[in-house]
């Protein structure tokens, strides 16, 4: 059995926060932190793998220094982790950052690398404004390990 976490990096609230002019959060003037409901996923995903011996496969969508909080969550002792990355993602709704996990990951098994690109698995076209879909090609898979 393979359990699948999909865990994403948030600015750090706790400290200072700087607003743009239109209302904005700054990211880059504040520091990032995993999420914390997210890492209570990987506990509990890290329990049942105690328990059943499964696999846990730790799945993130973000820029390239998201591979650090990756690397951060393989030491708690996840087995694999998967960072989705790529520029033609930033800026991307919720529906799209959906679509684009789900696309990454097939219904069975772990993530899909770029050698097992098919097709996208979502039955149903995308209606988001933003369409990005990965592919093999553009250099966005990368695996923390």
């Amino acid at each position: 059995m393979k359990i699948i976490v999909c865990v994403k990096q948030v600015p750090d609230t706790s400290g200072k926060v700087a607003v743009n002019p239109d209302g904005t959060l700054n990211r880059a003037s504040m520091a990032a932190i995993t999420n914390p409901d997210d890492l209570n996923a990987v506990e509990a995903a890290l329990v049942l793998k105690e328990q059943t011996g499964a696999e846990v496969v730790v799945v993130s969508m973000g820029p390239p220094p998201a591979e650090g909080m990756l690397r951060e969550i393989i030491a708690r002792g996840v087995d694999r982790a998967v960072l989705i990355s790529g520029r033609e993602f930033g800026g991307s709704d919720t529906y799209a950052t959906s679509q684009i996990i789900a696309t990454a990951t097939p219904p069975r098994g772990g993530p899909r690398s770029p050698r097992s690109w098919a097709s996208p698995r979502s039955p149903t076209p995308l209606r988001s404004p933003r369409r990005a879909r990965p592919s093999p090609s553009s250099g966005c898979w990368r695996t923390a390990t």
